[in-house]
């Protein structure tokens, strides 16, 4: 069953009494783990700088479930004062895991030097090297990111890679490393971002399919014939009809980012 505050609470009374005792070290540590476990992560940490000078090596044992509480599951504000100001642990001092559970809160909240301040940098670790590529790219480094992933595989990497060469201008790349890791949305935003009709035609959305004659332009439907001009004016007159049907549909179906946010 959940601790709840009230044990927690009760171990920190237990705590006091066997202050500077590895029991009183061990009964602090729960004590604050518990109270963070219930979501009480201010009273935590203040309970944690209470009992801090009771025994060395004591502030680092309390402040790790009371950081690595605050990264899954505290709201926002809560999870900044306590981490950005290296409260109750600095950055270089955290163990790999907290420090990357820190740093990936920290890189969703928006907050991206301090997320890079935060990772790990560890070469045999797959997953702390695609959180420091997420961080490169959030940084507008994509050439780092990709040096970050040098050597790694599997759809994740592959993604991330793909999103390098996006920001670099590679669009074809990045929709054959998109294609590739199954993301297809992805791949199909790049075709159209290459505008290329022959990436389109092979698009998995039917709406960028029909869009793939619009961006080949007109007269190409085999009608140019210099003794036929009204036959050629009428084809190109249907092709630009059904051009403007389909950037209707586009626009209908994919709003632009501030009206879909409406």
């Amino acid at each position: 069953a959940p601790v709840t505050p009230d044990q927690a609470r009760l171990a920190g009374a237990l705590a006091q009494e066997r202050r500077a005792t590895p029991m009183g070290d061990r009964l602090a540590v729960a004590h604050v783990a518990g109270l963070a476990a219930a979501g009480a992560f201010e009273e935590a940490a203040a309970e944690a700088t209470r009992f801090a000078d009771a025994s060395p090596g004591l502030a680092a044992k309390m402040a790790r479930p009371i950081l690595l509480g605050a990264a899954e599951s505290a709201d926002d504000i809560t999870f900044l004062r306590l981490v950005l100001p290296g409260r109750l642990l600095a950055p270089a001092t955290m163990d790999p895991p907290l420090a990357a559970a820190i740093a990936e809160r920290l890189l969703r909240a928006g907050f991206v030097e301090a997320a890079a301040r935060h990772a790990p940098d560890d070469p045999d670790d797959p997953t702390l090297r695609r959180l420091r590529a997420e961080i490169a790219l959030a940084r507008g480094r994509p050439a780092e990111a990709e040096r970050v992933l040098l050597g790694l595989e599997g759809p994740e990497a592959l993604r991330l890679r793909a999103r390098a060469r996006a920001r670099q201008g590679n669009h074809a790349a990045a929709r054959a490393l998109f294609a590739a890791s199954g993301a297809t949305l992805e791949a199909d935003r790049a075709a159209l971002l290459m505008r290329d009709p022959a990436a389109l035609a092979s698009a998995s959305d039917p709406l960028l399919r029909d869009l793939a004659p619009v961006l080949a332009g007109p007269g190409r439907a085999g009608t140019d014939t210099p003794d036929r001009p009204l036959a050629r004016a009428a084809a190109l007159l249907e092709q630009t009809q059904a051009a403007q049907a389909v950037l209707a549909r586009l626009l209908a179906e994919r709003p632009a980012p501030a009206a879909a946010a409406r």
